[in-house]
């Protein structure tokens, strides 16, 4: 019984420990935003490596939460998202060199609860999502060649 309790103490001394390392929103701002780019350019690089930028500091959005825009979906119904909260990265790129359907070369949206991936979209307005097949299972199961989003630029 010693040894539950114990056991029991421990457990409860270090959730508080554990817990800070998943949440995003418990870190250290500075080491926060570091992992938030970090995570960004891996996703980045992973599904459309043509439009990582490094020439500009990204911008990193304050905290969002998952709203209920796609009330009809199954798949975001089942998952019961609505009012999870997320980081949002954007990579920007110079206008002056390139033109994209949108002002941003990538943006990464990032769980605040786990610090995964949420999504990833492109400048060129394509993208994934990992609602339904986790970023950490794409990659076990390996990113091919047709997942990779081709870079694409409009008319100036």
């Amino acid at each position: 019984m010693r040894h539950l309790s114990v056991a029991l103490i421990l457990l409860l001394l270090c959730s508080p420990c554990f817990s800070k390392m998943r949440h995003l929103e418990r870190k250290e701002e500075s080491k926060r935003n570091e992992y938030l780019v970090d995570k960004a350019k891996e996703v980045i690089i992973a599904f459309g490596p043509d439009y990582y930028r490094d020439y500009k500091e990204p911008i990193i959005s304050d905290i969002n939460s998952f709203k209920e825009t796609f009330k009809d979906d199954p798949v975001l119904k089942n998952k019961k998202l609505y009012g999870r909260k997320y980081y949002t990265v954007t990579f920007l790129y110079d206008p002056s060199l390139e033109n994209l359907r949108y002002n941003y070369s990538a943006k990464v949206d990032i769980w605040a609860d786990n610090g995964q991936p949420k999504e990833v979209c492109f400048g060129s307005s394509y993208g994934h999502n990992f609602y339904v097949v986790s970023y950490k299972d794409w990659l076990k199961k390996g990113i091919k060649e047709n997942d990779i989003i081709p870079y694409i630029a409009t008319e100036k």
